[in-house]
């Protein structure tokens, strides 16, 4: 790992920019062995490999790297939560320019020694499974006392004058500064087929939103990892734990203070106090010093959006007279695709939890719940009888993959791997 000292110094003796180095095929091809050595989706890196030596493709890169390319307006859509009713605000640019992004992005981890040691998110060799190993193995974690939070709408609201400013103080990169400034300062997006503007952050959705988010928070991550805590942020979640309970309250009462200076605000509905000995919850995930599991608040809200989309599936299939298979089918792939990907950018279940839990009782839970709700389609009831007209074979055969067997192989696998 780059410490933050040999960024800054290194910064200040070369010339080179980020983007002078995205006009080196070479590192389209570092960029490419990155994607096929996670391997979660070859359909994807082969597109990568076709649109790299596709011309205009190629033209585009060539712009953004000598920092003179015009971005098109990027598109905002609203996307819903798996875990709940509401939806979250993302924003995409043109697919090739989306990929000259993701190569920026690629090269801004070698800023990551630029962050604080508490900082999980978006990082080389850092990540939720190092968190969440930090927490079991801590001594005395059982005596502490525990605040989690998180931070409402983060990339979109961070404040980009303070951001930009930040930034032209502590990255020597001017061009890539300007590229954030003519990205960020534009206020323009398309929705719905029209131009609008508004405030937009960092652009969720966009690939350099999480380099961006790590950075306007850095000076606060560093401030509460020198104090005498515990002190974790992940993106938008936040966890402090204290020798006792006027030391979290003091803590509590600066981070709030300090991300009001930030211009954000804290979800309050997210707030969590721990007592020492109690299970506590971070990043979905559910942790005391003997297991980790999935947290109840993800579980629950898990249950919710099943019971809501079997019920609406039922409505669909019963007005267009739709077969009960072929409707218990399209069921199974909306969760298979949550829990399983193939998407290696998108945060599934078995790339999220799998990794990390330590048990398979909330898999148990779900997989109980939604095979209930998968016989409920055929039936409108919840009944004994519903295992006759709805069997387990019959499940699998509509491509049913349940989350304990599919757990269990990871864990065989990586085994066989050790």
């Amino acid at each position: 790992m780059i410490a933050a000292s040999s960024v800054q110094n290194s910064n200040g003796s070369s010339n080179q920019s980020i983007l002078d180095k995205l006009l080196d095929s070479n590192i389209w091809n570092e960029y490419i062995q990155k994607k096929e050595k996670q391997a979660a989706n070859n359909e994807r890196v082969k597109h990568y490999q076709q649109m790299f030596s596709d011309s205009h493709c190629v033209e585009t890169l060539t712009e953004i790297g000598l920092g003179v390319h015009e971005f098109t307006l990027p598109v905002k859509k609203l996307i819903s939560k798996f875990h709940a009713g509401k939806k979250r605000t993302v924003y995409t640019y043109r697919e090739d320019e989306m990929l000259a992004l993701r190569v920026i992005a690629y090269l801004s981890h070698e800023y990551d020694g630029f962050f604080s040691d508490s900082l999980y998110s978006f990082r080389t060799g850092y990540g939720v499974r190092d968190a969440i190993a930090k927490l079991r193995f801590t001594k005395n974690i059982d005596n502490m006392y525990g605040y989690k939070t998180d931070i409402h709408n983060y990339f979109n609201s961070i404040d980009v004058g303070i951001l930009l400013e930040d930034l032209k103080v502590n990255l020597l990169d001017r061009k890539l500064i300007k590229l954030f400034e003519s990205l960020l300062l534009d206020k323009r997006a398309v929705f719905n087929g029209e131009v609008i503007e508004e405030d937009k952050g960092v652009m969720a959705g966009t690939p350099i939103s999480p380099f961006l988010a790590n950075f306007y928070l850095r000076d606060v991550d560093e401030y509460f990892t020198k104090k005498d805590c515990i002190y974790m942020r992940y993106a938008d979640d936040i966890l402090i734990l204290a020798k006792d309970k006027v030391q979290l309250n003091v803590l509590r009462d600066e981070l709030v203070k300090k991300i009001a200076e930030k211009k954000l605000e804290m979800n309050p509905k997210k707030e969590q106090y721990f007592l020492p000995g109690e299970p506590f919850n971070f990043l979905g995930f559910s942790i005391s010093k003997d297991r980790v599991d999935i947290s109840p608040v993800t579980i629950c809200k898990l249950k919710g959006k099943i019971r809501r989309s079997t019920r609406s599936i039922r409505r669909w299939m019963l007005d267009r007279k739709a077969p009960v298979k072929g409707t218990i089918k399209a069921m199974i792939r909306t969760y298979n695709q949550k829990f399983f990907g193939p998407d290696e950018e998108e945060l599934t279940w078995a790339r999220w939890f799998f990794p990390i839990i330590t048990t398979d009782e909330s898999l148990r839970v779900v997989d109980n719940y939604l095979q209930e709700h998968l016989r409920y389609i055929a039936t409108g009831r919840f009944n004994k009888k519903n295992y006759d007209i709805v069997p387990y074979e019959m499940l699998k055969e509509c491509g049913y993959r349940a989350l304990v067997s599919e757990y269990h192989s990871l864990l065989e696998s990586k085994k066989r791997i050790d």
